[in-house]
């Protein structure tokens, strides 16, 4: 295979061929060296390889890869076939902010395979951030507050606003919920609007292979200034709780906006960005990269499996 390697900024690991060589022998000869690649960078982008007509779940066999269900899910998507969806079904104006998949849970996916399908779209990139250097980038004194009183995650599903409960668990029975629930040590509570969830969380993790720890948490997401103002006056016309939430685990008191704000402009900061291609495939070790997605014009669909 005539191929070309190049590494930006020790995060994403890219691999180009320009003959459109078949993926399923190259991948399955490299694997074991990429799984190294990819706990040392956290990050590989393929380009260029012949998969136009093939299904993330035929390159996840190949790599003896075992996909997952998104369940407990706190963005709409589409479930395409097996157990590939849709990326975040939001508004093409709106950001995504970079987070690492269901860090808001004691339950994540170890890996995120993406493959663009259609690149008909201007801007729309998938920003990446290195979460150990998120880690050593927030200040000490935020890092100690966070770890001793840990984040609890409130989740209030109604039928009025974002997701209902029985998109977010896949199911209408609420027996299969309290099951998922209690064996996920996540607290529910079914109310007249329809139900709340709450799982207290670690702020930090460390990787099961490296052995490093990493900034691995959603509170900058589910915090109400994420949402911004207007998002807030909203809620309080209607009368609603917020669909999502984080709060200080151990009395439940609110983080301060400032450390929030301190969050965010670290990954803006980190973050490093690529303008997808039609075929490519991105590979994510979710406990290292962030991911998020910037607005876009035109026609773009990529897809997701989680292994």
């Amino acid at each position: 295979m005539n191929s070309s390697l190049k590494i930006q900024d020790d995060l994403l690991y890219t691999i180009t061929t320009e003959d459109n060589a078949d993926l399923e022998s190259w991948i399955k000869a490299q694997w074991s060296e990429l799984e190294t690649k990819l706990h040392s960078h956290g990050a590989i982008l393929l380009r260029g390889f012949d998969v136009a007509n093939t299904e993330l779940d035929s390159i996840l066999n190949w790599c003896g890869e075992a996909p997952l269900e998104y369940k407990f899910r706190s963005t709409p998507r589409t479930n395409l076939s097996g157990k590939t969806y849709t990326t975040t079904e939001y508004p093409q104006d709106r950001a995504i902010l970079q987070h690492n998949e269901n860090a808001y849970s004691n339950h994540w996916p170890k890996r995120l395979w993406f493959k663009c399908v259609i690149d008909e779209f201007s801007q729309g990139q998938t920003p990446l951030t290195c979460s150990r250097k998120v880690l050593a980038k927030i200040p000490a004194e935020i890092q100690q507050e966070f770890v001793k009183r840990k984040l609890r995650f409130e989740r209030n599903f109604n039928a009025f606003i974002d997701l209902s409960w029985q998109d977010a668990f896949c199911t209408s029975d609420k027996a299969a919920v309290e099951q998922y629930c209690n064996k996920n040590n996540i607290e529910l509570i079914w109310t007249d609007e329809g139900l709340t969830t709450l799982q207290t969380c670690e702020p930090i993790q460390t990787h099961p292979v490296t052995g490093e720890q990493v900034w691995f948490n959603q509170a900058h997401v589910f915090h109400p200034y994420a949402q911004g103002e207007s998002y807030r006056v909203l809620l309080d016309s209607c009368g609603v709780l917020p669909p999502r939430n984080v709060v200080f685990a151990d009395d439940g008191s609110a983080i301060p906006d400032e450390m929030i704000k301190i969050i965010n402009d670290v990954y803006q900061d980190l973050s490093l960005t690529f303008d997808w291609r039609k075929n490519d495939i991105l590979i994510i070790d979710n406990l290292l990269v962030a991911h998020g997605r910037a607005p876009y014009e035109g026609n773009r669909k990529i897809v997701l499996a989680m292994t």
